[in-house]
């Protein structure tokens, strides 16, 4: 697949790196910390023009909100996706790369055959998103 950008392990790894940074940066240590960054964006100009961390609030099961941490870049798509509902106590953590952390499961491929990975923790707790991103970060 001449061309297609295929995220590894190791840019895996730099781009939780660079989320985790933003997150600590702001402070962001709890969900209610998260709730007062929802609509914003980050940027990475000039060094990766290309990717943007958002926080957004949106509609999830049950009539429930949820509070999304997103890590996109353009051509790629979601390289990680972060959803945290706390009226129905879970957690779900995705990524697009071509490594397989144990305890997720691929669910979709996009256009390009780029396979998204999931899991989800029976936590909505803040700690949960943390310790799946320093795990990423490890690779």
């Amino acid at each position: 697949m001449d061309g297609i950008e295929i995220i590894d392990g190791r840019e895996l790894a730099a781009i939780s790196e660079r989320l985790l940074n933003i997150l600590k940066g702001n402070e962001i240590k709890t969900l209610s910390d998260l709730r007062r960054f929802v609509g914003s964006g980050w940027g990475f100009p000039p060094n990766l023009p290309r990717d943007l961390i958002g926080i957004l609030e949106r509609p999830s099961n049950q009539d429930t909100n949820a509070l999304v941490i997103t890590y996109e870049r353009s051509g790629v798509g979601l390289i990680i996706n972060t959803v945290s509902n706390l009226a129905l106590g879970y957690t779900q953590v995705m990524y697009k790369a071509d490594v397989v952390f144990p305890g997720y499961r691929p669910f979709a491929r996009d256009d390009f055959g780029r396979a998204s990975y999931a899991r989800v923790f029976p936590s909505s707790e803040f700690s949960t998103t943390l310790g799946e991103l320093e795990k990423f970060k490890e690779f």
